[in-house]
């Protein structure tokens, strides 16, 4: 009974750490600005074909010196060049590889399979997943969740929003965002436009009541005057705490057209059969347009 109560204090603290780690680090300005047509302008691929000045011939003069034999010769140790480029490639590697390694030391994953349940909590079960799943256990091969939430910021911009995301035993799956945001510029006048995205995720670490997902794919944006697309890289997971709590964390980090784009989510919700209610909070940032949300929402696991 003491082993059992003490896993479970031990399997929480994990959660509580890696869901910290991962707002703590990826907290942005709460200072917000711009507008809708700004973000339309910041998107646009203007000035792209501005022609660079051309080399400077003697720019590499300071690095090279005439030999007794009147040959030029490289300056610097060639070896050395070598062996900082080697290291400082190894440093960032690591670095690169912290927040996927980090959190799968805290799940304890070692390629652990896993299957799903039918919604998180459901029966006895403590978050969304069973380790080591025997003959006969109640698991899918497969897990959907659907979510549908209202965003606001209280001055003029409102935000739909629609997102699923399909998994996999096999850790693969697809994450897909579709955005309406709206805003007001004067009495029954407003702009509007969507924005979303597109990923192949990988779930780097799981266990019974946390996963997290890393992938990369494509953000795209619809507007009046056209449409822009860009890479994007999304990072997030789901801790599921005790029974009904669920806090869920995502980051978008990309660019959109010809402006960088980041968004963080957080929410935190309360499971109630195959439904999530949640509340939280977002930042979009795309450009000069930068926004702090409110949200509340649903979601439905299949």
């Amino acid at each position: 009974m003491y082993w059992s109560y003490g896993c479970c204090v031990s399997t929480r603290i994990r959660i509580l750490t890696t869901a910290c780690i991962l707002v703590v680090f990826t907290v942005p300005s709460l200072f917000a600005d711009g507008s809708l047509q700004e973000l339309i302008a910041a998107t646009g691929r203007i000035g792209k074909g501005t022609a660079s000045s051309p080399p400077d011939k003697n720019s590499n003069d300071n690095h090279r010196h005439l030999t007794e034999h009147g040959h030029y010769h490289d300056g610097d140790d060639s070896m050395g060049e070598s062996e900082l480029f080697f290291l400082s490639n190894m440093v960032a590697e690591w670095v690169l590889s912290l927040p996927v390694t980090v959190p799968r030391a805290i799940f304890g994953d070692k390629q652990t399979p896993g299957g799903f349940i039918k919604y998180p909590f459901a029966g006895a079960h403590t978050g969304n997943m069973i380790m080591n799943p025997m003959q006969g256990d109640p698991v899918a091969n497969d897990h959907l969740r659907i979510r549908v939430d209202y965003a606001d910021n209280f001055l003029t911009q409102q935000k739909i929003s629609t997102h699923l995301i399909f998994e996999s035993r096999n850790r693969l799956g697809v994450d897909a965002s579709f955005d309406y945001l709206r805003e007001s510029v004067a009495v029954g006048q407003h702009d509007q436009l969507w924005i979303g995205d597109v990923n192949v995720v990988w779930r780097f670490a799981q266990m019974e009541k946390a996963q997290m997902r890393v992938g990369l794919g494509m953000n795209w944006q619809r507007t009046f005057v056209g449409t822009e697309n860009g890479i994007n890289f999304t990072y997030g997971g789901d801790f599921y705490l005790s029974k009904p709590q669920v806090i869920s964390a995502d980051l978008d980090w990309g660019r959109l057209g010809s402006a960088g784009l980041f968004r963080i989510r957080t929410t935190y919700g309360r499971q109630i059969g195959r439904a999530q209610v949640y509340v939280g909070y977002e930042y979009l940032s795309i450009g000069d347009f930068k926004k702090n949300f409110l949200i509340t929402g649903m979601s439905f696991d299949f």
